[in-house]
């Protein structure tokens, strides 16, 4: 995912903040002399497939369920078919399931049942309590095993992803910074003279160039007053010094 691309950057802003229960984005609506900033709640799920990985600030708000290939024949090779009529009867039974039971599990979710066995806080529980008050609302319908199976699910769901995540974005920020700093390193080589070049030509890169760059690709508004570039470039600086790396880079020529 690019973020330099004009949709997403306009679509950033609503993902981000949809995982909140009282989330608004501000959008201008009107023309001309009759323009006027209208809030717009963005709460609710959302479902993005992509192949190349989620922008780090989309990635933390999310449960990313990664798809693998499989070694089985049968199963790689099925295909679903759109028509088929078991999908309209799914489909069906899901908004039907919606409409009547949409106001009970609103009143469910402010009773206070749900369970915080994991001990979650912050963002993690914002996250995690939707998906928790409707596994508690089903489960008191089903037998006391499955009931006990499908929060059980649901809890190490949680677990799992989270434990993936937490990996994945210390990797995504370490990966990030290392395209800035090469690509920047290149850059500077591009712009010396050939004939100046020796086998141990240093460049030098300014920590702020790179903390910016790599803030917009983690998905930052870089330009915004909220955003503190000096506290984010010393962020940047001591990720780099904990991988080695500095801003000068000793680059060779041969």
């Amino acid at each position: 995912t690019e973020s330099n691309n004009d949709m997403i950057q306009a679509l950033i802003p609503i993902l981000n903040a949809g995982y909140k229960k009282l989330a608004k984005v501000t959008r201008i609506e009107g023309d001309g002399t009759h323009k006027k900033r209208v809030k717009f709640s963005a709460y609710g799920p959302k479902i993005i497939c992509a192949v190349n990985p989620l922008l780090a600030s989309l990635a933390s708000r999310s449960y990313v369920i990664r798809l693998i290939s499989s070694l089985n024949p049968e199963k790689a090779n099925l295909e679903v078919i759109e028509t088929d009529p078991q999908w309209q009867a799914v489909r069906d039974k899901l908004y039907l399931f919606a409409m009547q039971n949409y106001q009970k599990i609103q009143e469910f979710a402010k009773s206070k049942q749900i369970k915080n066995a994991l001990n979650l806080t912050g963002r993690e529980w914002e996250k995690a309590y939707p998906l928790l008050t409707i596994a508690y609302y089903v489960a008191q319908f089903a037998p006391e095993k499955e009931e006990n199976e499908l929060i059980s699910e649901i809890t190490s769901f949680i677990t799992q992803t989270r434990e993936e995540k937490s990996a994945e974005m210390n990797n995504s920020w370490e990966a990030d910074i290392i395209h800035v700093v090469s690509r920047k390193t290149l850059e500077e080589l591009d712009r010396l003279n050939e004939n100046k070049r020796t086998l141990t030509t240093i460049v030098t890169i300014p920590q702020l160039d790179v903390a910016l760059e790599v803030a917009e690709r983690e998905g930052f508004d870089v330009d915004s007053p909220k955003f503190n570039k000096t506290s984010y470039s010393r962020k940047v600086g001591l990720k780099m010094r904990n991988m080695g790396l500095t801003i000068k880079t000793i680059a060779s020529t041969g």
